[in-house]
């Protein structure tokens, strides 16, 4: 269990109905199975005493997890993490990855117990899933991300792990509110946060809101002017192609455009790819 947090506005009234859901599942696994819960997110350590499972481990950052991960390095070339066990007081590691973000560091220390040797090798050779953090290409010095981050959570957790990995460059974030909960209004304060490490944010319209009452649809132009007063700067268009323009216009080789949405986002990858090349 990695997280627990309110999503799919469509289907949850509120982060109470969303927990109640886990913690059906928590009553749902058998005495002999086995929990791996996250130490570093307090929903999942309060619902994790519901399980009555014989096996129940813990991971995360923080000290008192039973499997405790320390990021050694993180550049472009890869990242490096080890993994502290509490109960032995011994060291597993060090474990190197192509992809980077404390998020999946934290989902590969949730599996370094099980077939050590097999999980070190892996790690090493994984380039990662289609749309997160894929590479499209680099047109012109350009490098071109796609990541199917659209939850504030999510969007803050991608675009931190690329400013760790690419330190030295400037990162555009590209985003489309298309879920169900990004064109709502519940999140609205809590991107401006997500987009904190972007050196410049690039906002779409929200894709179809006319089945949202229109108090709770998620605004653009609000969210650019809290990040403008936050010394973010952001802009929204009305459609991909000013999008791509804005990019072809302001981009230089070494920069990077991080793309974010759960969707086609009206074809703005192949777009923007053949327009810098």
């Amino acid at each position: 269990m990695t997280s627990v947090e309110f999503d799919h506005a469509d289907i949850y009234k509120d982060i109470d109905a969303v927990k109640a859901s886990f913690a059906k599942l928590m009553q749902l696994i058998p005495e002999n199975g086995t929990l791996i819960a996250c130490a570093d997110d307090a929903r999942v350590m309060e619902l994790r005493n519901l399980s009555h499972c014989q096996i129940s481990k813990t991971y995360g950052f923080s000290d008192q997890a039973d499997y405790k991960a320390e990021v050694k390095s993180q550049s472009e070339s890869g990242l490096v993490f080890q993994v502290h066990v509490k109960t032995t007081n011994s060291v597993l590691g060090p474990y190197k990855m192509q992809i980077t973000g404390d998020y999946n560091v934290l989902n590969a220390t949730a599996v370094v117990d099980f077939k050590m040797s097999e999980v070190k090798k892996s790690l090493e050779s994984f380039e990662g899933v289609k749309r997160r953090q894929e590479i499209l290409g680099e047109p012109k010095g350009i490098l071109i991300v796609e990541d199917f981050a659209h939850h504030p959570t999510a969007v803050r957790e991608t675009v931190k792990g690329m400013q760790k990995k690419y330190q030295s460059r400037k990162i555009f974030s590209v985003f489309e509110p298309r879920s169900a909960t990004s064109r709502r209004k519940v999140f609205q304060k809590d991107y401006v946060e997500a987009f904190r490490g972007s050196n410049e944010v690039l906002l779409a319209k929200a894709f179809d809101q006319t089945k949202i009452d229109e108090e709770n649809r998620f605004s653009t132009a609000e969210l650019v002017q809290d990040l403008k007063q936050s010394g973010i700067s952001a802009r929204d268009f009305d459609n991909s192609d000013e999008i791509v323009e804005a990019l072809v216009k302001n981009t230089r080789s070494g920069d990077i455009i991080l793309i974010m949405s759960n969707g086609g986002f009206d074809g703005i990858y192949g777009k923007l790819l053949k327009a810098l090349s």
